[in-house]
């Protein structure tokens, strides 16, 4: 399969661009944008053949498009892995890092990855399959591999920072529930979830309020997800918690006449932190 690429983007000056990949268990997804040019904003889910793995059909597709082995101002990999764990930036060690993820993660095979946050103070770690990363590091060069959380954990990390209350952020995105836990700005807790149904994130979402021990009146929840989900797993919410937000990401340049409902929240807001 071969994409053709927005006219607003000039593909003859790729060292001008900026793109992201996502590698998730179910798709391989990306987007790309001059950040220079108003509404380059460019976002694509990959296919998967028939009788084709992901990974295998992201192959084929990158061996199809000659242009993604360009030369690019930057390249992020967002990985979407399961197995992440979070470590304060005190207790971390580089020569640590097997005993640290396995501590909180059965032990499985792959790389472990980390990554370095600015705030809060924390060391991501994730675990992505050996073959994809051995591809993906040879495929582009100098390439950054981030979390699908960590973009979500900065751009949320000084919302709402006076005020005295919990923030608890919700992304519904497909079959994947991800929560966020931010109390007067401090980072409390960071997971996400399988799902199959939007009654399973409502169940999550409670269990987890619960244990955190949120208050039902004062304490806010912001949700964010797709056009299609959002208002339903916000109706299913609202008689159980009062504060409740649509997360909405604030019109820039580069998302100029792109419905923004429907990319997910990750890639916005790596765009706008660019960690």
């Amino acid at each position: 399969m071969k994409i053709q690429f927005s006219e607003i983007i000039n593909t003859d000056y790729p060292e001008r661009l900026i793109l992201t990949l996502k590698v998730a268990s179910d798709r391989f997804s990306f987007s790309l944008y001059d950040p220079i040019v108003d509404g380059s904003f460019v976002y694509c889910e990959i296919p998967t053949e028939r009788d084709s793995d992901t990974f295998s059909s992201f192959k084929q597709f990158f061996f199809d498009n000659p242009f993604l082995a360009s030369s690019f101002r930057k390249v992020y990999v967002l990985n979407g892995s399961y197995e992440f764990t979070f470590v304060p930036e005190l207790l971390y060690r580089e020569e640590d890092i097997e005993s640290l993820f396995d501590f909180n993660i059965s032990h499985s095979i792959g790389k472990i990855l980390s990554q370095k946050l600015r705030q809060p103070s924390v060391v991501t770690l994730h675990r992505m399959p050996e073959e994809i990363y051995q591809f993906l590091n040879r495929s582009f060069s100098n390439a950054r591999f981030v979390h699908q959380l960590s973009p979500l954990i900065v751009y949320f990390q000084d919302k709402n920072k006076t005020i005295n209350a919990s923030q608890f952020i919700v992304n519904l995105n497909n079959k994947r529930l991800d929560i966020l836990c931010f109390s007067k700005g401090n980072f409390v807790l960071g997971n996400s979830f399988e799902i199959s149904k939007v009654q399973d994130a409502v169940y999550y979402i409670l269990f987890a309020w619960k244990q955190l021990k949120l208050d039902q009146t004062k304490d806010f929840i912001y949700v964010a997800g797709n056009k299609h989900e959002k208002p339903v797993l916000m109706k299913e919410i609202q008689a159980y918690i009062h504060n409740i937000i649509p997360v909405n990401i604030p019109p820039i340049a580069h998302f100029s006449g792109v419905d923004t409902q429907s990319i997910p929240i990750d890639f916005l807001s790596l765009t706008l932190c660019e960690l």
